[in-house]
């Protein structure tokens, strides 16, 4: 059996050794066979150099089958990104950040787990402690709004390879792993792994530096794809009124989250208000928006998580300040 790595990058040559290196050292000292994937978009940092670097010391290595493409022009995220898959030819694809690092052993107890259990199910591989913890409580209720939610992170998304499906993407899609994940979930359903291994999250810590990245977000930072996706698959009769809400009130809470975050630094205040215009004034359900956004307000604390009181004034203020700004 193979496991592919899908990895797509650009411009990020440093990060890019650091994951090779890890997936070397792993490598060299297992025989479970692996193919790694990359794409790359025209880089023109030095990512060329540490990809050749590489390509050298894998050829070195028997279980490992290195596939490299490198774009004459830069595609944009998602081509880039669909160019992995594309050349996947695993039994398993496994998409992979080039900054989202696994923990040691990841890659010897991964390909142990997988051939084990043999899950048909779309997995998603812990991106921390509280992960590993959390893939061991299942939640039916909320399954289509975790599988929603967690696909907006494309590391660490498992899928068997043949069964992936592209229905919905378009040259202009953002988040094509949630479609893919979707898609496959509606089919398969959602295996629950149980490993104790995970990827270490780098998340942003600069949060308006995401308004203007290599995914080239909109001035909605990409959130009204991700309430039309929910939309999409509702309109179409894939999921129930239960599924779309549940996810439609999570990409709300998100939605608020984010100018919160943004709240606290100086410089923000027109990327919060430019964000409010770019969602409030082209979403499909503002009636449910609005509907979403008092659920969460008064929300039981003990369903909430960080749901403290500031959080649902600042939701209420924000809330308002729309309502009386669109009379």
């Amino acid at each position: 059996m193979i496991i592919s790595i899908c990895l797509p990058t650009y411009n990020r040559a440093i990060k890019l050794n650091k994951q090779l290196t890890i997936f070397y050292n792993q490598l060299k000292s297992i025989n479970y066979k692996y193919e790694l994937i990359i794409s790359d978009n025209n880089s023109t940092d030095k990512t060329s150099d540490i990809i050749k670097k590489f390509k050298k010391k894998f050829s070195k290595l028997q279980n490992v089958r290195f596939v490299v493409n490198k774009n004459k022009f830069n595609l944009g995220f998602t081509k880039n990104f669909l160019k992995t898959i594309g050349l996947s030819s695993g039994h398993y694809s496994i998409i992979l950040s080039d900054d989202d690092f696994p923990k040691n052993n990841f890659y010897k107890k991964l390909y142990e787990y997988i051939i084990i259990k043999k899950p048909k199910g779309l997995i998603f591989i812990p991106l921390s402690k509280k992960d590993v913890i959390s893939n061991y409580k299942i939640n039916y209720l909320k399954q289509f709004t975790k599988v929603n939610q967690r696909s907006g992170t494309m590391s660490g998304i498992i899928f068997r390879t043949k069964f992936i499906s592209k229905k919905y993407i378009t040259n202009k899609t953002l988040y094509p792993q949630i479609h893919m994940s979707i898609n496959y979930y509606l089919r398969f359903g959602l295996h629950h792994m149980k490993l104790d291994e995970y990827l270490h999250f780098t998340e942003e810590r600069n949060l308006v530096s995401k308004f203007n990245d290599n995914m080239n977000r909109p001035s909605d930072y990409g959130v009204l794809e991700r309430f039309n996706i929910i939309d999409t698959y509702y309109k179409k009769k894939k999921i129930i009124f239960k599924d779309f809400f549940l996810s439609f009130l999570s990409m709300t809470y998100w939605f608020n989250d984010i100018k919160y975050t943004l709240k606290n630094n100086n410089n923000s205040q027109n990327i919060i208000n430019n964000f409010n215009k770019s969602v409030f004034y082209n979403i499909n359900r503002k009636v449910t928006f609005f509907i979403a956004n008092i659920f969460i307000i008064f929300l039981p604390f003990k369903f909430s998580g960080k749901l403290r009181l500031s959080f649902r004034v600042f939701i209420l203020k924000e809330l308002l300040k729309i309502l009386v700004t669109n009379k």
